[in-house]
């Protein structure tokens, strides 16, 4: 019995550490699926998908409805080094960074925007992509604890 428990209890402190030091391994499992490539979707405030870079070169597309002076936060963490633009607004690229870019935008004009997503390292890759509505705060936001994630 000592010897099948040993080897359990050191894969969930394995797991656990690993959940630990790389958060992103974490958040793959609650992020909403993405559809396979090419992936073009319409996605809202509050929206965290999990999707991939299968082929180099490929980009995915998410579009959105924007309100002219809303304040949105855009992230990607990922495996690869993800790079993302929102389309005539900015662009986000730190291809030897930590895995992660971030866009701080105020939308110019009330229409549909699209967040394009592409590798700009490695060229393949999974990635979550975070969308949240910073001014006026997001329907669905939740007021949290500071140092709390």
């Amino acid at each position: 019995m000592k010897s099948k428990l040993k080897p359990a209890m050191v894969a969930l402190a394995l797991t656990l550490g690993v959940c630990l030091l790389f958060p992103i391994v974490a958040r793959a499992q609650e992020g909403q699926q993405c559809p396979p490539d090419p992936v073009d979707m319409f996605i809202g405030y509050g929206a965290d998908i999990l999707c991939s870079i299968d082929q180099p070169g490929n980009s995915d597309l998410f579009r959105f409805d924007g309100t002219a002076g809303e304040r949105l936060a855009i992230k990607t963490l990922g495996t690869g080094y993800p790079c993302m633009e929102l389309v005539g607004v900015t662009t986000s690229c730190n291809p030897y960074g930590y895995h992660q870019n971030w866009i701080d935008a105020v939308l110019p004009t009330t229409q549909e925007y699209t967040i394009r997503v592409y590798d700009g390292n490695l060229g393949t890759g999974t990635f979550s992509l975070f969308l949240e509505r910073a001014v006026p705060p997001s329907p669905n936001a939740r007021q949290e604890t500071y140092g709390q994630n």
